[in-house]
Order: C-alpha cells, then sequence, then structure tokens
C-alpha cells in the first residue's frame, strides 16, 4: 500500500488534519500520542503558537488576512496600515483506535479566525472515519489540500478551492494508488438579496460530490466534480426559480526530489462560488440576464505554486492566482469580477521554531471595471507542540 503523496513541509501542517483513505497517517509513529489508561484508544494533542506581523501599503478591508475581494476599488490615497495577530494560533485533538472493521480516527480542530473576533475559537475540523466512512466537520471532498501553496497569509491565493462544511463521504479505494470518494454536503447558495422582496433560500438537495484521486511517491492528481441545487423565492413565493450549479474541479502536484515540487489547481463551473475561496462569500452563485432569465453565474480560478527548498530547515514558495467572474447583466456594478494575486516567501524551521517572511500583492476589480491593487508583507513567528 502506497503512503499519501509526498510528505511535503508546511508551516500549517494542513495535509495532517484531512482524511485519507483507510485513515492512513503521514506519520506512522503517530508522534507525541500516548494510550489512554484501561483503553486501546491513542491520543495526540498537536498545534502551534503563532504571532503574525503585518504591514499593507494600500487601503484593504481584511487587514488580518489577504482577502484580495475586500480591496476597495474606489480608494485613492496610498494609506498604508500595520497589525499584529495571533489568530492563526491552531490547536487540535487526534484520537485512533483500532475495530472489527478498521481504524477509527476522531479529528477536532480549532483557530481563532472565528467572525466574531480574534478571541473566538473557529472550528476547523470535527470528523469521525472509520472503514472510510467520514461523518462530521472538515473540508470539503472537492478540495485538494495537497495542491495548496506553502504561504504564510492565512486566506491563501483567491483561486484555490476552499470550503469546510458538515458532510458524509464514503471512500472507495480502487487499488494502491487510486481512490474514489461521494459526499453529500451541507449547501451553502450564495444569492444577492432582491431590491424589492425578501428573498428564502431553497435547497432541495445537498451538494453532491464525486472525486476521483490517484497518488504516488512523487506527484498525486485529484479531478473533482460537484452539483448543486441553486435558488428560492421572493416574497410570498410568487416569484421562484432552482437551477443547476456545478463545478469541475482538477488539481495536483509533482516533486522532482523532495527540495522542487510544483503545485497546481484549477476549477470552472456555474454557481461554484463557494467552492472558490475569493469568492466564498460574495452573492455569486445566481443572476438574472438580459432575457430575464435566472442562471448561474459562470466562474474559473487556477492556482499555480512552487516550493524550493534552499536547505534542510530553509525554503521557499511562490504563488500565483486568478478567479474571473463572467460579465452578467444581473450582477450589480460593483458586484465581483475578477482577482489577481502574486505571492514569494523564505521560512526557516528550526524545530520547533519558524520565522517566515512574505510579500504578496493582489488586484480587485468589480463588474463595471473599476479596480485597485493592494501589496502586504507578512512576518510569521510560530512554535510547534509536535513536529
Amino acid at each position: 500500500m502506497r503512503p499519501p503523496s509526498i510528505d511535503r513541509e508546511t508551516i500549517t501542517g494542513d495535509a495532517e488534519a484531512v482524511a485519507r483513505v483507510d485513515n492512513q497517517p503521514l506519520d506512522p509513529t503517530f508522534k507525541g500520542s500516548f494510550l489512554i489508561p484501561g483503553t486501546e484508544t491513542r491520543l495526540r494533542v498537536g498545534g502551534f503558537a503563532r504571532v503574525d506581523f503585518i504591514h499593507d501599503f494600500r487601503p484593504i478591508g481584511s487587514t488580518d488576512d489577504f482577502v484580495v475581494a475586500t480591496i476597495p476599488v474606489d480608494a485613492v490615497s496610498d494609506l498604508d496600515n500595520s497589525t499584529i495577530h495571533a489568530r492563526e494560533t491552531r490547536f487540535n485533538f487526534e484520537l485512533r483506535r483500532p475495530s472489527r472493521v478498521g481504524s477509527l480516527r476522531v479529528l477536532f480542530e480549532y483557530d481563532f479566525f472565528a467572525d466574531q473576533g480574534e478571541r473566538a475559537l473557529n472550528l476547523r475540523h470535527a470528523y469521525g472515519q472509520i472503514a472510510n466512512l467520514l461523518l462530521g466537520f472538515t473540508v470539503s471532498t472537492l478540495q485538494d489540500v495537497d495542491a495548496r501553496p506553502d504561504i504564510l497569509d492565512y486566506e491563501g491565493p483567491p483561486g484555490r478551492i476552499s470550503a469546510r462544511q458538515a458532510q458524509i463521504r464514503y471512500t472507495l479505494r480502487l487499488s494502491d494508488e487510486q481512490s474514489v470518494a461521494i459526499a453529500a454536503e451541507e449547501p451553502k447558495p450564495n444569492i444577492a438579496a432582491d431590491s424589492e422582496h425578501d428573498v428564502t433560500i431553497r435547497t432541495p438537495w445537498p451538494d453532491m460530490i464525486v472525486r476521483y484521486r490517484m497518488e504516488s511517491r512523487r506527484s498525486h492528481l485529484q479531478v473533482g466534480a460537484v452539483f448543486r441545487s441553486l435558488g428560492g423565492f421572493a416574497g410570498t413565493g410568487i416569484q421562484q426559480a432552482q437551477v443547476l450549479g456545478s463545478g469541475l474541479a482538477v488539481s495536483g502536484s509533482w516533486a522532482q526530489n523532495r527540495r522542487n515540487i510544483v503545485l497546481l489547481q484549477t476549477a470552472a463551473g456555474r454557481g461554484l462560488s463557494r467552492y472558490i475561496k475569493d469568492t466564498s462569500n460574495a452573492p455569486l452563485d445566481l443572476a438574472v440576464d438580459s432575457q430575464g432569465r435566472v442562471r448561474a453565474v459562470p466562474l474559473v480560478s487556477a492556482v499555480a505554486g512552487f516550493q524550493r527548498g534552499w536547505t534542510t530547515t530553509l525554503r521557499s514558495t511562490f504563488a500565483a492566482s486568478l478567479v474571473e467572474a463572467s460579465r452578467i447583466d444581473g450582477l450589480a456594478a460593483d458586484a465581483y469580477r475578477e482577482s489577481r494575486y502574486l505571492s514569494a516567501n523564505i521560512m526557516h524551521f528550526a524545530s520547533p521554531f519558524t520565522i517566515g517572511i512574505e510579500y504578496g500583492v493582489g488586484r480587485f476589480e468589480t463588474q463595471n471595471g473599476h479596480h485597485n491593487w493592494n501589496g502586504r508583507v507578512q512576518v510569521a513567528l510560530q512554535y510547534d507542540l509536535v513536529k
């Protein structure tokens, strides 16, 4: 049986928290775990303490994370801003135990990026998996954590597939290298409010996702498709619409060796905004075209990354990303149109301490063609509990 895709060093260790086929761990030794007395269950407490120093050279709405879509397109000033926060600090609890049908894994993970502010806990994972049946709250089956560039910013490239939600997922291993997963996930349509009526969102069935994955010691490829029921009714229900949204996501990585790794993600579809990071909260799933028809908004995204290890303790990652929504008459003039993003960093790791510095630049454009950009420098200092 092959291991998961190459054990790539990342500052956050996200790859360790996501579900794997047969609950196969990236670290077979389960480092830092201990046996709970009187049980067959092993427990590991993990995470890290972190502080980030951020300086923006131009205005942006999100000062703690680099959300390109919050760059104010009509701002004419070059006023800069600095902030310090510890919201990326993270902790998790992982339990594993044997059973008659396979290994049971239960994982809880939190950080402090909740909407309520930096002192509020934000749930990242709360799931259990046994015999490849997963139940709970975790990253979407469409998402590929192994293809995410290793960057300091919490938001990450705007075009990456990123969603965490409740789901039921079953994964079938086809061979040592291949698997297929199917999932029913929580539907969360992003629909704009009607100017004349209250809009009630209607979701007759959950988002359905199917995913194929192939992996080896040096590379992996993932192809996923999502199907969504998007719509609702305005006012008392006299005006209603329900359309099909769908999307395709392709991602993967290739390692020339442990030091040079190429990462790619791309997605395209209609009514896909929930699953694209920069548009995850934008009302871009549906719009009314010039002929009065309700349409799922076409959207495309892409992310490319390259990770270079300079020494055993020093590495850099370079990333580029774009997101583009189609021009539709029914979208507001200030609605999302396009974002572009570039970043580069360098990190030094000396267990248990990591320090990194990163520069990112983003450009945001609305449907009416107005646009603006921002540049950011971020310095991160991190202590790992288990590494």
